[in-house]
């Protein structure tokens, strides 16, 4: 068994990410899977860096799926703003993909390309350069079209971080794609289920403290981790 779970600031692995692990494991244990086969914390696998939007998280995940496959996994991903500019460049277009972004810009080098010589750089947290022409929508639809394919193979729950990290009529356009792939999603947006059930919120208003984390984890996410042990893999 192998938990996937993905997000932005709002996923800090020790919260609803660790939560999801070991209720998963609890759940699985208890139904008669063999022990040996569920070490807790080894097999969780998280993607998550303050700021980031999808499309870094999207390849992480192929990534994972090209070395180590889908077989037993489950997947939680908590979407992020689809309009976050982020940027995949091979290492020699660095310093050029540097100097488009402000000094706050977060880059790191990937582990090396699968198959070239060389490193793969991911930047994001940037805002909208004049010298960078992306597609938001292309971006969008290769990640509903990896979380389809995912759900093809293995069980998964998505939900978006806050409501308009995709906004409602692209979000219903979305979720008629996932309701034909078994996609399990819920469309509460994590911060706004948060603040209109008791604002427990951090200070800055935009992240849920761990009392607003927990209670939409076990109001929101448990219902569904216990749905997907129903048909578990």
């Amino acid at each position: 068994m192998k938990l996937v779970t993905l997000g932005c600031s709002l996923s800090p692995i020790q919260t609803w990410p660790r939560w999801s692990y070991e209720l998963l494991w609890e759940e699985l244990f208890y139904k008669g899977y063999d022990k040996d086969k569920l070490l807790p914390g080894s097999n969780h696998i998280h993607f998550a860096k303050g700021g980031r939007g999808n499309t870094v998280n999207a390849h992480q995940l192929n990534r994972h799926i090209i070395n180590q496959g889908l077989d037993n996994t489950y997947v939680i991903w908590q979407l992020s703003g689809w309009q976050r500019l982020e940027v995949l460049a091979d290492e020699k277009y660095f310093q050029l993909v540097k100097s488009m972004f402000p000094d706050k810009q977060k880059f790191t080098l990937e582990s090396p390309a699968m198959f070239t010589d060389t490193k793969i750089v991911s930047g994001w947290g940037g805002q909208v350069h004049e010298n960078l022409v992306t597609s938001f929508n292309a971006t969008l639809e290769n990640v509903v079209a990896l979380i389809c394919l995912c759900a093809l193979q293995c069980q998964v729950i998505v939900f978006r971080g806050w409501t308009g990290a995709v906004p409602d009529d692209i979000w219903t356009k979305i979720t008629d794609r996932f309701d034909q792939f078994g996609v399990i999603y819920t469309d509460f947006g994590y911060v706004d289920w948060v603040k209109s059930n008791g604002d427990d919120m951090q200070q800055d208003e935009l992240h849920p403290n761990e009392k607003g984390a927990e209670k939409f984890f076990n109001n929101i996410l448990k219902p569904y981790i216990r749905q997907w042990n129903i048909h578990a893999n």
